[in-house]
C-alpha cells in the first residue's frame, strides 16, 4: 500500500510519525494518535494500514537487530485511538501479532525469533488493557499460541543455522511456557463464552469500555509477572500452576462487571 504524500493536516502528522518511529517511538505514536483523531472516517482505512505497515517494519527491524524496546503507554494510546476512531472497530494489536507470525521464519536466528515472540506476548498484554470483549481476548490468545506453534515447526531450521544449544533451550522453554499459559486463557475464556448469549457478551464489553477502572487487569499483570519469572528460570514446568489462580481470578473479575444488576 502506498504511503501518503499530502503534507497537510492529518497526513502531515502521519508522515511526521513515520519519520520518528526508529528514534522516538513514544512521539511517533502520539503523532499517529493525533492523525487518527482527525482523519475523516472514509479515509481511515488508508491511514490505519499505513500505520500497520510502518509498525510491522519497525518491529521486524528490532528482531533483525536483536533489540527489544516497547513503550507500553505509547502503544496503548495508539491502539485506543484506533479502536475508538475506526468505523469497523479494528484490532490493531491482533493484526500486528498476525504480521509478526508471517515473519517468524525470515531470519534463521534464535535471537530474531525471540524478539518476535516477545513482541507478540507484549502486544497481547496491551490488547487486554485496550480492548474489552471476551471474543477479542480469545482471538488474541489463540494467535499467540499460534506463534508458539510456528516456532516449534521451524526451530530445527534455526538450529541448523544458529547452532547455540543454550539459545535453543531458552527459546524452547519460553515458547512452552507461553503456549501453556495462553492455551489455558483460551480454555477459560471460551468456556465462559460457550453458554453466553452474544448480546450479553457484548453488553459486558460495553460496560467495561465505559468504565474508568478495569480490576481484571490486575490479574493479567500478575500473570505477566509470573511469565517473566518462569521464563528466566528452570522452573518452566510450574508456570501454569503458578498463574492458574490468576487466570481464574481474571475471568471472575471480568464477569463481575459494572452495573451487573442492571444487565442481568
Amino acid at each position: 500500500m502506498g504511503l501518503l504524500t499530502n503534507a497537510s493536516g492529518w497526513k502531515r502528522e502521519f508522515k511526521k510519525g513515520r519519520s520518528l518511529i526508529g528514534k522516538d517511538f513514544s512521539r511517533a505514536c502520539a503523532e499517529w494518535s493525533d492523525a487518527i483523531d482527525d482523519v475523516p472516517s472514509e479515509e481511515f482505512d488508508v491511514l490505519y494500514f499505513d500505520i500497520l505497515d510502518v509498525l510491522e517494519e519497525h518491529f521486524i527491524e528490532m528482531g533483525k537487530k536483536n533489540t527489544f524496546k516497547l513503550d507500553y503507554p505509547a502503544l496503548e494510546q495508539l491502539a485506543t485511538m484506533a479502536l475508538i476512531c475506526s468505523p469497523d472497530r479494528y484490532e490493531l494489536l491482533l493484526e500486528l501479532v498476525k504480521r509478526m507470525r508471517s515473519h517468524i521464519g525470515d531470519v534463521k536466528s534464535f535471537g530474531y525469533v525471540h524478539v518476535l515472540c516477545a513482541c507478540s506476548i507484549e502486544f497481547a498484554r496491551v490488547h487486554f488493557a485496550v480492548d474489552t470483549y471476551l471474543d477479542s481476548y480469545s482471538s488474541m490468545c489463540k494467535e499467540v499460541v499460534g506463534v508458539c506453534d510456528d516456532i516449534d515447526q521451524i526451530k530445527g531450521e534455526i538450529f541448523a543455522n544458529d547452532q547455540s544449544v543454550e539459545r535453543e533451550k531458552n527459546l524452547d522453554r519460553l515458547s512452552a511456557i507461553i503456549r501453556s499459559v495462553f492455551s489455558e486463557l483460551v480454555d477459560v475464556i471460551d468456556r465462559e463464552m460457550k453458554n453466553m448469549p452474544e448480546d450479553r457478551m457484548f453488553n459486558i464489553g460495553f460496560e467495561w469500555f465505559d468504565s474508568s477502572e478495569r480490576p481484571y487487569m490486575d490479574y493479567i499483570d500478575r500473570i505477566y509477572m509470573d511469565l517473566a519469572e518462569c521464563s528466566t528460570s528452570d522452573s518452566g514446568k510450574s508456570a501454569l500452576a503458578s498463574v492458574k489462580p490468576d487466570i481464574d481470578g481474571f475471568i471472575r473479575s471480568y464477569l463481575d462487571y459494572p452495573n451487573k444488576s442492571k444487565c442481568e
